[in-house]
């Protein structure tokens, strides 16, 4: 718990706040999946390669280590010494070593006693010795001092760069494979959906979102089309219209001509006869074939004749629109066929086909 709280409050603060969020709630259980290899840090790749030193380095290191003129430690903090290629630093009467694990932390510390000198890093040899196999198998060991809030993540020296590496590609695999499962831990928790579930409804939603958005293409795409079907229909049926206005017009102007000619026409005619004219037909005595003889009231205007096929028996008067006029001369004996009303030869006679308007 403490481990992952001081991971949180300093290496984790980069992570996003989902993140965190995730993480915080668990901090007093431990998670299922913890493991302490962390990734690989660039400021870690830079610090130097301490490895063993000789009897005779390791006793001037001493010489130096305890005159308090150490060349790994820092002028704010207290005196750091070395001791057989690692480095341990002293707080508040609190040691912890970042470069082994907790097994040889006890072992220095049961070696070392009260003496800080010589004492102190022969003890650091020995205990090296011993622990010489383990430091090489362990690629990256977390040491974090419970007074300080900062988290130190080193490598430690392997005379092999291959195992190194591969050791380092390891513990990010580690980590990350860790912060996968806790993610897709915290998603099932939340949703109580598995991601894969999440991806197809995106993609449900992406289909559906698609299929609208071409539903309302070929929607306007037809508006589209229907729209200019309107116009070409309104732009023919304004066209109809203005002919339909003029023919009305027309229309009426005829039968306006044809009442006022009618209204001319029903008058009778008796100083000129022509087509469409209205004419009154008196009895004259009978023709060569034994029938009336109807001719037409006239003044100055003689020998107009009604023909025998435009009236039935023998009317008192017959009263007619002229439909045709015939010209015709007498010639020959009167009441033979070229000289059926007994005129004098050579005269003009006139026989005329009339609609009936009224006989008695």
């Amino acid at each position: 718990i403490q481990r992952q709280e001081r991971f949180l409050r300093n290496s984790g603060r980069h992570l996003m706040p989902a993140f965190f969020d995730i993480f915080a709630p668990t901090l007093t259980t431990p998670p299922p999946l913890y493991t302490p290899q962390m990734p690989a840090m660039v400021e870690m790749d830079m610090l130097p390669d301490v490895k063993l030193l000789d009897m005779g380095d390791s006793e001037a290191a001493a010489v130096s280590g305890g005159t308090g003129s150490s060349s790994l430690g820092s002028e704010d903090n207290d005196d750091g010494v070395v001791q057989g290629g690692h480095i341990t630093t002293d707080k508040e009467g609190l040691s912890a070593s970042s470069l082994t694990d907790p097994q040889q932390q006890q072992q220095q510390q049961s070696g070392s006693g009260g003496e800080k000198g010589t004492g102190q890093r022969s003890a650091g040899r020995e205990i090296d010795t011993g622990q010489e196999g383990k430091v090489h198998d362990q690629s990256l060991i977390v040491s974090a001092d419970e007074h300080s809030a900062n988290d130190v993540i080193m490598e430690t020296a392997c005379d092999d760069d291959e195992e190194g590496h591969h050791a380092q590609m390891e513990a990010e695999r580690k980590a990350m494979a860790y912060e996968n499962a806790t993610l897709r831990q915290a998603l099932e928790r939340m949703g109580g959906k598995a991601p894969r579930v999440y991806v197809e409804e995106a993609r449900e939603r992406d289909r559906e979102a698609l299929e609208k958005q071409n539903k309302q293409h070929r929607s306007r795409k037809v508006s589209t089309s229907t729209d200019e079907e309107l116009d070409t229909l309104r732009s023919q049926v304004t066209s109809l219209e203005k002919q339909l206005e003029k023919a009305k017009a027309q229309a009426k102007k005829a039968a306006d001509a044809i009442v006022e000619s009618k209204k001319k026409s029903d008058k009778i005619s008796h100083s000129s006869f022509d087509v469409g004219d209205v004419g009154l037909f008196m009895p004259t005595g009978r023709g060569s074939d034994g029938k009336r003889t109807y001719l037409a009231f006239h003044s100055n205007c003689p020998h107009r004749y009604l023909s025998t096929d435009s009236i039935d028996g023998t009317p008192d008067y017959v009263l007619g629109r002229i439909v045709y006029q015939e010209e015709l001369v007498a010639s020959g004996a009167a009441g033979t066929d070229s000289n059926p009303y007994g005129l004098h030869p050579g005269t003009k006679f006139w026989v005329l086909t009339v609609e009936v308007i009224k006989v008695p």
